[in-house]
């Protein structure tokens, strides 16, 4: 999810939607549970992405009280697996450890859901041309994921 918060100067521009998963190791406590209720996921560590973290919109705080941050989903993926805690992450990264068994969907009503990724923008950003050949080629790329 993102959003321009209260800025109407801010240009959003979604790319693609994406089906984010609440996972965890097979070992861990919330794995564990026939049914994983949200006092349950609070009480447990969530791995994180450090911006979305750092970010003031209530929308990208972590649920849990208790978190560690990384800067990118591989590194989120790598932690949740060694079994440091559970993450919320997109399922094109997950599909093989789930397969493995390295990891699994959390029980929760909320296990799985669909998150629209995109881009913002100022009406006077001089690095529309660049910015707008990278977006053009996620846009086209994303599709290959799937």
């Amino acid at each position: 999810m993102f959003s321009s918060g209260d800025d109407p100067m801010i240009k959003v521009r979604a790319l693609h939607r994406i089906r984010m998963m609440a996972v965890c190791s097979p070992q861990h406590d919330l794995a564990k549970l026939a049914n994983v209720t949200s006092t349950d996921i609070t009480a447990h560590r969530q791995i994180v992405l450090s911006h979305l973290f750092d970010e003031i919109h209530q929308d990208f705080r972590p649920i849990s009280s208790s978190t560690m941050s990384f800067s990118n989903y591989q590194e989120v993926l790598e932690a949740v697996v060694d079994n440091l805690g559970w993450g919320i992450i997109p399922e094109t990264l997950v599909k093989q450890e789930l397969r493995k068994e390295h990891l699994v969907v959390l029980k929760h009503p909320n296990g799985m859901y669909y998150e629209s990724f995109g881009e913002m923008s100022r009406p006077n950003d001089h690095t529309v041309e660049t910015r707008q050949s990278l977006i053009d080629g996620i846009e086209e790329g994303i599709y290959d994921l799937f």
